[in-house]
C-alpha cells in the first residue's frame, strides 16, 4: 500500500489539530481511539497486543508498510498511529480502503 496525498493530508491535519497519537504503547493507552494504523512489520507482540485492542474496542485496525507511514508523518521509523478525531478517521479510512482495492 503505498502513500496517497490524500492520505497524508489527513494524517497531517491529524497532527497540526493535536488528533494523533504516536507509537504503538500510546495507542494501547489512548482513549477516543477512532482508527488505528499500524506497519505491519511492527514486533509481534505489539501486533497482537493491537489487534485485542482493536476487537475489544471496535476500533477499525488498518495494516499498511513503513513507507506509507513515514511518508505521511515525516517520522522515520514511525510503527503506529491513531486518529482520535472521527471526521479525519473517516476519510483516512475510506482512503485506505480505496488504495487497498486499487492494489487488488
Amino acid at each position: 500500500m503505498s502513500a496517497s496525498t490524500k492520505l497524508c493530508s489527513y494524517v497531517g491535519f491529524s497532527i497540526k489539530s493535536g488528533h494523533l497519537v504516536w507509537g504503538a504503547d500510546a495507542v494501547l493507552r489512548a482513549r477516543g481511539l477512532k482508527l488505528v494504523i499500524a506497519d505491519s512489520s511492527i514486533n509481534r507482540s505489539s501486533k497482537g497486543d493491537l489487534e485485542r485492542m482493536a476487537q475489544a474496542t471496535h476500533v477499525p485496525l488498518v495494516w499498511t508498510d513503513a513507507e506509507t507511514l513515514e511518508a505521511c508523518t515525516h517520522r522515520h521509523n514511525c510503527k503506529c498511529i491513531g486518529l482520535t478525531e472521527p471526521n479525519l478517521a473517516q476519510a483516512a479510512l475510506a482512503e485506505l480502503t480505496r488504495i487497498g482495492e486499487e492494489k487488488e
